[in-house]
């Protein structure tokens, strides 16, 4: 068996079973994590939205700010 063989039939897979279940839960906690962000993001966009109506009276001027 060369050494090419021995790492692709042996200790790749070794390896895969070992790394695997971490690097799914890190998947995991950044799919959570984007998910919480997005919405803290969101909560505070509209808030500042709300104050700037509030000082310019123009709803609108939110939305269609460059």
């Amino acid at each position: 068996m060369t050494r090419s063989q021995a790492l692709r039939r042996i200790v790749l897979p070794q390896a895969a079973r070992v790394s695997l279940p971490p690097l799914a839960n890190s998947f995991i906690s950044l799919l959570k994590d984007t998910s919480l962000a997005a919405t803290v993001t969101l909560t505070e966009l509209f808030q500042k939205g709300q104050q700037i109506t509030a000082v310019v009276y123009e709803p609108a001027v939110c939305c269609t700010a460059r």
